[in-house]
């Protein structure tokens, strides 16, 4: 497994069309669906190197998870899947992988699995319900297959929007991958499809996006020698705050709830959040040309390497800030320290 990961990873680093392995890798998901339901020491590796295969660079259509796992398994993935998602003393590296699993399953063109994420129901039956819900045979009386059906669903965005409540107990560094994976999901047509009673939900959602961060010293203005963890965790907030304001906006676009609907322009038509936007959003402290500056004083230093080299592989890196969230910087000093008295960028 982990040497599939670090194979993987690579691939995502140097954004290369998917090989042999990487098909053999896909045939072998069942086993791996299998193992993650009976193991849950694997759970995290697994859903890694599952949500590794799903951001591969395909030439053409990617190859469909949800054929590869069939009928059987895939429900064995729900089933695993949303008791990993409804356990609150599942670990936060867990959650994490969770939360990005099903973010690439949304957004990687993974059209079926994706549906069965979002309602539960198998993809033919969501088309056939789709098209019964404006004929008369919708008043027809579900088969005890049906019904067994029903039983078996798992709806993990359902579970995604229970877990909005639990966000003040968990870091933000974790919520920001929950809120990342909810605001793909609802960028569906499908979720469009799906009314669901969210009161709650938005409620929540709404309160939160209210609750405008700080710069942690309490000015306006840059601070040079402000505390970095104090920053990075204001960064983790205020992109928290964005993707809210990005569900919300997709909630009102595909939304029927009058209620909920009613409950977002309220805030938004208030006179005093209007006047508070001008110093949420003032850009400050920002330098435009630190990459470039960084990158060309790399190569005049090193010209056989290139600053990329060393970048963090980004499916894996998203939705993170910190000293070394971009670059692997523990490497490149571990490599240029030794043989250079001045190594410092």
């Amino acid at each position: 497994l982990h040497t599939a990961y670090r194979r993987q990873r690579q691939m995502c680093i140097r954004d290369s069309i998917p090989s042999v392995f990487e098909m053999k890798l896909f045939s072998l998901t069942p086993n791996l669906v299998q193992i993650y339901s009976n193991n849950f020491n694997m759970s995290r590796p697994i859903l890694r190197l599952l949500t590794c295969l799903i951001n591969g660079s395909w030439e053409s259509e990617p190859p469909s998870l949800l054929t590869h796992l069939g009928r059987h398994h895939t429900d064995m993935l729900l089933s695993s899947m949303s008791t990993d998602l409804s356990n609150y003393l599942v670990s936060y590296d867990v959650k994490i992988a969770l939360y990005d699993f099903f973010a690439s399953t949304m957004q990687k063109n993974q059209e079926g699995l994706s549906i069965r994420f979002i309602t539960g129901k198998d993809i033919k039956e969501w088309i056939l319900e789709d098209k019964l819900k404006n004929t008369s045979t919708k008043l027809l009386k579900p088969t005890a297959e049906q019904k067994s059906t029903e039983i078996n669903r798992f709806s993990l965005l359902k579970i995604l929007k229970q877990n909005i409540s639990l966000i003040s107990y968990y870091p933000n560094s974790v919520n920001l991958h929950l809120v990342d994976a909810i605001a793909l999901a609802f960028n569906s047509w499908t979720t469009a499809k799906e009314e669901d009673n969210d009161q709650e939900f938005i409620e929540k959602l709404v309160n939160q996006m209210l609750n405008f961060p700080v710069l942690p010293d309490s000015s306006p203005n840059y601070d040079d020698n402000i505390d970095v963890y104090k920053y990075i965790d204001y960064c983790y907030e205020l992109n928290l705050i964005s993707k809210i304001a990005e569900i919300l906006s997709f909630y009102l676009f595909v939304s029927q709830n009058k209620k909920c609907t009613e409950k977002i322009y309220n805030v938004l038509r208030s006179k005093e959040f209007v006047e508070s936007l001008t110093a949420k959003f003032r850009i400050f402290g920002y330098n435009h040309s630190l990459h470039r500056n960084l990158e060309t004083k790399f190569n005049e230093r090193f010209e056989s390497l290139s600053l990329s080299n060393f970048k963090r592989a980004p499916y894996f890196r998203k939705n993170r800030y910190g000293t070394n969230a971009t670059y692997r910087l523990p490497l490149m000093d571990t490599l240029f320290e030794s043989c250079m008295d001045d190594w410092q960028l």
